[in-house]
């Protein structure tokens, strides 16, 4: 195998942690479950049955799922685990795609423009000079989940 079937392994590995998750908090109906994490059930099934080389959570699923006031705290930890483990580029994804990640975890129903709209050229000079606000404030809020699951007792990896 090579290096990047075998971060995709693992990405996949976390994802099925996050369905035993479900699994072992009682919520054992693909209803139910779409249901506490926030979703359609077919995108709920198609995230809990990842079987597709390009399968995993965009930062868009997870803030979604994160937004859900009776998310149980199992879960919240798989995926904070989970978003630890893909900004630290464990995943296999490129300083670029992780970028993108972080900037969609903060983003609250913005998309990105059109490549020949009025914003596009902004959007991509924000993403090339480092500079975004979106991906500090992404990462200010991964900070504070990270300090709130520590107060529960859970290490959360060091992720630089």
């Amino acid at each position: 195998m090579t290096t990047l079937q075998l971060a995709k392994t693992r990405q996949l590995a976390k994802i099925r942690q996050l369905g035993e998750a479900l699994l072992g908090v009682g919520h054992l109906l693909l209803e139910e479950q779409a249901s506490v994490l926030g979703l359609a059930r077919s995108t709920t099934w198609a995230i809990l049955n990842a079987r597709h080389k390009h399968s995993g959570l965009s930062g868009a699923v997870i803030r979604q799922i994160l937004d859900q006031p009776d998310l149980p705290l199992p879960v919240r930890i798989q995926i904070a685990e989970y978003i630890n483990e893909k900004c630290a580029g464990i995943y296999g994804h490129t300083p670029m795609q992780v970028r993108r990640f972080v900037a969609a975890l903060s983003r609250e129903g913005q998309r990105r423009p059109r490549k020949h709209s009025r914003g596009w050229h902004i959007y991509r000079r924000r993403f090339r000079s480092g500079r975004n606000a979106q991906a500090t404030t992404a990462l200010r809020e991964k900070r504070e989940l990270e300090g709130q699951l520590q107060s529960f007792g859970h290490r959360v990896p060091n992720t630089k």
